[in-house]
């Protein structure tokens, strides 16, 4: 019920994130609607007025399973080469294996730390959390980090800085990172211009890691820093630091440790 209210909200705000809506906020260049090529994806388009979507919801008329695998095997060939993601991603086929994202634990004596941000277009507010786990899955530090009025890419960079320095503080020697938010990476990688507003907190990560340790995940796989990261909200400002898990992810924890994958997680 709570996911139709919000869905229903964010149709009477014209937040409905379709292309229209991510060219505004830079995730995109382009407002055609990716089913009929009409243009511009707005709202009213997504939910009532495109033709083919009208045709798969009402007739049940769908697309072929192996039109959409070559749909996302083109998305990930694009991401591959602009570096974006490692070129060993395997690449889904016709044979249709099922392939879940899940929490991945690191290698040997590595420890990981999945970080993520959290941004409130209802009051422009930004939170941040993450967690550093071993390769057992053990729990060995989580954080949030509650802050002021900014944007989700703010919050992004914001929580790969707060978990760099928290696992600095440590002394962790052997560090893995995955973050679920392509742009970050990019920027790490290649670095931003230095009158960019978030230049500082780049230069300060990039001298804290080697950007081959940051990689992406999708957020199936990152749902612990999800959950810290929107929980920071209702916390105090500044950073919390938890030993153990909190109760609101403690099932999520435990899910990630015995390699169980999401279930309808949104």
């Amino acid at each position: 019920m709570v996911r139709v209210k919000v869905f229903l909200w964010s149709l009477a705000h014209e937040k409905i994130m379709t292309n229209l809506e991510r060219v505004k906020r830079n995730f995109t260049d382009q407002d055609r609607c990716p089913r009929c090529n009409a243009r511009c994806e707005m709202t009213c388009h997504a939910i009532r007025d495109c033709t083919l979507r009208n045709k798969a919801v009402f007739n049940n008329i769908h697309g072929k399973e192996d039109d959409v695998i070559l749909g996302v095997n083109k998305l990930i060939y694009g991401l591959i080469s602009m570096s974006l993601i490692s070129s060993n991603v395997a690449v889904a086929n016709s044979s249709l294996e099922a392939h879940y994202i899940k929490w991945n634990p690191p290698d040997g004596n590595a420890l990981k730390l999945n970080v993520d941000g959290s941004y409130w277009s209802h009051t422009g507010l930004i939170s941040c959390g993450g967690v550093l786990r071993d390769f057992h899955g053990r729990w060995i530090v989580g954080f949030t980090r509650r802050m002021g009025r900014g944007n989700s890419l703010g919050a992004e960079v914001w929580a790969l800085k707060t978990g760099l320095q928290i696992a600095r503080d440590l002394n962790t020697e052997c560090l893995v990172v995955e973050i679920d938010n392509l742009s970050v990476i990019k920027f790490v990688k290649e670095g931003v211009d230095e009158h960019h507003p978030l230049s500082p907190l780049i230069l300060d990560i990039k001298n804290m890691i080697d950007f081959r340790n940051v990689n992406h995940t999708l957020r199936e796989g990152n749902r612990v820093g999800n959950a810290l990261a929107n929980h920071a909200h209702s916390l105090p400002f500044g950073i919390s630091l938890f030993n153990r898990p909190p109760n609101y992810c403690k099932d999520i924890v435990q899910d990630d440790v015995r390699g169980i994958p999401p279930q309808g997680f949104c």
